[in-house]
């Protein structure tokens, strides 16, 4: 065991996080106890005194805060910092004296000695929360890819935050209303993107940033890390150079997560960034390692994950989900999820989960190899390219150097508007538009009452940051890459991967989101990562002496589109017909006509499970956190058939 992890308690073991500000005569103690055991379910809460100033209450649980000499400055962290040796290192050389090896008294020291410009420093997935008792402030900080959550919100009553959703919700002082511009959002992309969350003025603290809030509830929101910083540029190293470069770091950031006191998990899949990992592992892991692989029968294979764990030498278990399965806990599994997420890989992800619990394991997975690395580069490109982007694309020029001015000079405002519409990334909108779940056309359908609240164009501005608009068209890849990792991966596979295992209490890492691994990549030029059909390039190199070419070629391709063919399930069909009375039907959010109509249809369309999944996803949601009152766990051994019969206490 390394000096690391000698200093840091396993993720499962982590705090649960809150805290209010209000100037209100509510029992504000009473309503911190309600936010953290609503989290702490369905485990037992006990109950610990919180911290007090004024107005500004703060908890912690199960653990509890840690203070500097003076006891003005508490800190609690909801994670773990994996590189403490390197922050070691830099505080001795700006001059401090170390007194502790301890990782909560080196992020106090570091936030004393940089203030929040130490966040930058710290690799791993966190959420920091520091208390400031002399300057009556908190401080908010969350790891750059957003590996935990974090969330605020300001009200009448006050302001809140929490690790969780659900804890805000269990705030008898938070309206439960519902925000219907992201729920449209949802609907689109499948999860709710940037700081967006299913209620009104509750927000997510973005990835990379931290935010300050003062016993006013003056609140200061500021970024310390970003892609950006990293974009590739021309480098003095080779391609070999490079490869042993992202050979080292690797190396590196697997023994950072390797654990003395648990076994090691390989989550594997179909990808050659899951076959690296393993190659990763068995490199550096001297005990014995434990693989899984799971997937959907008839749509899903585990062929290339069966193959890398009989190379490797892993004993591995392996399970493809019936359609009768996929129902199975799926009540518990949104609960733990916190947020609705359209996905049916997060039924795969709790079977896993529980499987790395029974085994006592922490589970590694390739998650991010794709983003980072161009993994199954084809998928990140567009399908298909209309006509119409061509000819936008050859007018473009035209209209931004000779039409616009002149229009200009008879209205400005149908200059401006011609102007913001030239420069929106066409090649964005169209790729985003074929991932979407319901187009604008088939959600005015389904959902009338969220037509027109989903503006895509303001999306791509506020997301794709690294896509060029200028006159002509000149998009990589890796711009596609880039903004795959700034939302799916932050806002959907994330969601789902640390929430689902850390229910069960099983530690998940990826060492692709390590944070020296990372900042490499995105410094590595495109033509080294990637180089016509073959993706991943350095990771094919490194794996060149154990496998034969052909070996690593030929993985399936990324659809989110895979279950149709279950639609006609007699126990699937039998759940999606108790939407029609369900209670986004009874508040108007959906069309119960139109959902009938929708469930008649003979020929499915290639997406059409997942469109109904998830609006069976957001149904169950609503009954967990906004029908009811929030504060049980769901039945344990309820089916989920009696779940949805059970009449609601109150509709929205």
């Amino acid at each position: 065991m390394n000096s690391n992890q000698q200093e840091t308690l396993p993720l499962s073991q982590m705090e649960k996080i809150a805290g209010i500000i209000s100037d209100k005569k509510a029992d504000l103690n009473l309503e911190l106890d309600r936010m953290l055991s609503t989290m702490h379910q369905p485990h037992p809460y006990e109950k610990k005194p919180h911290l007090q100033q004024e107005n500004i209450f703060v908890g912690v649980s199960p653990g509890h805060f840690f203070s500097n000499v003076t006891k003005t400055l508490h800190i609690a962290i909801d994670g773990e910092i994996l590189n403490l040796d390197e922050i070691k290192q830099k505080l001795l050389e700006s001059g401090q004296v170390i007194g502790s090896d301890k990782m909560q008294d080196l992020i106090i020291t570091a936030f004393q000695t940089w203030g929040p410009k130490c966040f930058k420093f710290f690799n791993g997935p966190f959420i920091i929360l520091i208390f400031d008792q002399k300057q009556k402030k908190i401080i908010l900080a969350r790891d750059r890819l957003g590996s935990k959550s974090l969330f605020w919100g300001k009200f009448e009553n006050g302001f809140l935050f929490s690790c969780q959703l659900k804890g805000i919700l269990a705030s008898t002082l938070v309206p439960q209303s519902p925000n219907l511009n992201a729920i449209a959002s949802y609907f689109f992309i499948g999860y709710f993107p940037q700081d967006k969350t299913p209620i009104c003025n509750v927000n997510r603290l973005l990835p990379g940033y931290y935010l300050e809030v003062d016993q006013n509830q003056n609140i200061d929101i500021n970024k310390y890390w970003s892609f950006k910083s990293f974009e590739s540029k021309e480098t003095s190293r080779n391609q070999e150079e490079v490869n042993e470069e992202l050979q080292s770091l690797m190396d590196k950031a697997v023994k950072q997560r390797l654990s003395s006191n648990k076994k090691t998990g390989c989550l594997l899949s179909d990808d050659i960034g899951s076959t690296a990992l393993a190659h990763f592992l068995k490199r550096n892991s001297s005990d014995d390692i434990l693989s899984f692989s799971t997937g959907f029968e008839g749509n899903t294979s585990n062929d290339h994950a069966e193959r890398d764990a009989k190379y490797f030498g892993f004993k591995h278990n392996s399970h493809q989900i019936k359609p009768e399965e996929i129902l199975d806990n799926l009540q518990h599994v949104i609960w733990h999820l916190d947020e609705p997420v359209a996905d049916p890989n997060a039924m795969a992800i709790w079977q896993v989960a529980n499987l790395a619990k029974k085994n006592s394991c922490s589970i590694f997975s390739g998650l991010g190899s794709y983003e980072f690395l161009g993994s199954r580069i084809g998928q990140g490109n567009i399908a298909y390219e209309p006509v119409y982007l061509w000819l936008l694309y050859l007018s473009k020029p035209l209209f931004l150097k000779g039409a616009i001015p002149l229009l200009s000079k008879f209205s400005k405002k149908a200059s401006l508007k011609s102007l913001r519409f030239f420069q929106t990334d066409f090649w964005a909108l169209e790729y985003i538009k074929q991932q979407a779940l319901f187009t604008p056309r088939s959600l005015k359908k389904i959902a009338p009452s969220l037509h027109g609240l989903f503006d895509i164009s303001l999306f791509l501005q506020q997301s794709y940051q690294y896509l060029k608009f200028i006159l002509y068209q000149d998009f990589k890849v890796e711009d596609y890459l880039f903004f795959d990792a700034e939302t799916s991966l932050s806002n959907c596979l994330l969601v789902q991967y640390e929430k689902i295992f850390a229910s069960q209490g099983v530690n998940f890492y990826s060492p692709y989101f390590d944070k020296n691994v990372m900042e490499f990549l995105f410094s590595v030029p495109e033509t080294m990562k990637f180089k016509g059909k073959k993706e991943a390039l350095p990771l094919h190199m490194i794996l060149q002496n154990e496998f034969k070419a052909e070996d690593l070629t030929g993985f399936p391709s990324r659809s989110p589109w895979f279950l149709s063919n279950w639609m006609n399930h007699p126990k699937l069909r039998s759940i999606f017909q108790m939407l029609t009375k369900g209670v986004l039907v009874e508040s108007n959010i959906i069309d119960g006509k139109n959902l009938q109509k929708l469930l008649d249809e003979k020929n499915w369309k290639t997406h059409q499970f997942e469109r109904v999944w998830s609006i069976l996803v957001l149904e169950i949601w609503f009954r967990l956190f906004v029908n009811n009152p929030i504060y049980s766990y769901p039945e344990k051994d309820q089916s989920l058939e009696d779940f949805l019969k059970k009449e609601q206490s109150f509709l929205i």
